[in-house]
C-alpha cells in the first residue's frame, strides 16, 4: 500500500461544507442562513449561522475579546476563537461574515488531522512490525514518507487557498477569513480520507496476521 499515493488524493477538490458557524463547529444549527446570493464562488458554499443571542454586549467588551483573537499569531487566533461558544461566535459572524467562526472550525480540523495522522502511524507500526524482520527500518521508512507527504499536502493547501478569495475578486477584508475556510473545508477532507485509509489499512494488517 502506498501511503503517498493516498497522500496525492487530498489535492483533489473538497466538498462544500454544511455551515460554517455551529456547535463547536461540527453540526449547523437550524437557524443556520446564506450568505448575500449575489457572491459567487467559495463565499456562496458557506452560509453563516444568524442568531438572536447577544454575545457581545453593546458595551463593547464582546468586541474587544474580538480584537484579542485578531491579533494574536494565526494558529493562536484558531485556538482563541475555538475557546468562544456557538452564540458568541454567531454574534462575532454578525459584525463581520467568516471574522471569527473559520478560525474555530480550522482549529478542531487541524486538532482531528494530528489525531488521525497519529492514528495512522500506529496502525502502520503493529500491522507492518514484522517487515522489521527481513526490511529493517520499514517502519520508519513509512514515517518519514508520511512526514514528507503531510508538508507537501500542507503547502499545496495553504498556497490554493491563498489563491482562492482572490482569484474570485474577493476584497482585502474578505481575504484571510475566506482564506480560512477554504483551508478548514481541505483539513475535514483530508480528515475523512485518512480515517479511510487508517480503517483500511488496519483491517489488511488484520488479514495479514490471520493469514500467518
Amino acid at each position: 500500500m502506498s501511503l503517498l499515493l493516498a497522500m496525492g488524493q487530498g489535492c483533489a477538490q473538497p466538498p462544500s461544507p454544511e455551515a460554517v458557524v455551529t456547535q463547536k463547529v461540527t453540526r449547523p444549527d437550524a437557524s443556520a442562513t446564506a450568505p448575500d446570493s449575489s457572491r459567487a464562488g467559495l463565499a456562496d458554499r458557506l452560509p453563516a449561522e444568524s442568531t438572536g443571542a447577544s454575545a457581545f454586549a453593546a458595551t463593547g467588551a464582546g468586541e474587544s475579546s474580538v480584537k484579542d483573537c485578531d491579533e494574536l499569531p494565526l494558529e493562536d487566533k484558531e485556538s482563541c476563537y475555538a475557546s468562544y461558544d456557538k452564540a458568541a461566535l454567531a454574534e462575532c459572524e454578525q459584525l463581520r461574515l467568516y471574522r471569527c467562526a473559520p478560525y474555530a472550525r480550522m482549529h478542531l480540523a487541524e486538532v482531528e488531522l494530528k489525531q488521525i495522522g497519529e492514528a495512522l502511524l500506529q496502525s502502520v507500526r503493529e500491522a507492518y512490525t514484522s517487515f522489521e524482520d527481513n526490511q529493517p527500518g520499514y517502519v520508519k521508512d513509512v514515517e518519514r514518507a508520511y512526514a514528507a507527504a503531510d508538508s507537501a499536502w500542507r503547502t499545496y493547501r495553504d498556497a490554493h487557498c491563498t489563491l482562492e478569495p482572490v482569484v474570485q475578486g474577493m476584497s482585502r477584508q474578505e481575504a484571510p477569513g475566506l482564506t480560512e475556510v477554504c483551508r478548514a473545508i481541505m483539513t475535514e477532507a483530508r480528515v475523512k480520507e485518512l480515517k479511510e485509509q487508517e480503517s483500511t489499512l488496519f483491517a489488511e494488517g488484520a488479514s495479514d496476521d490471520e493469514r500467518k
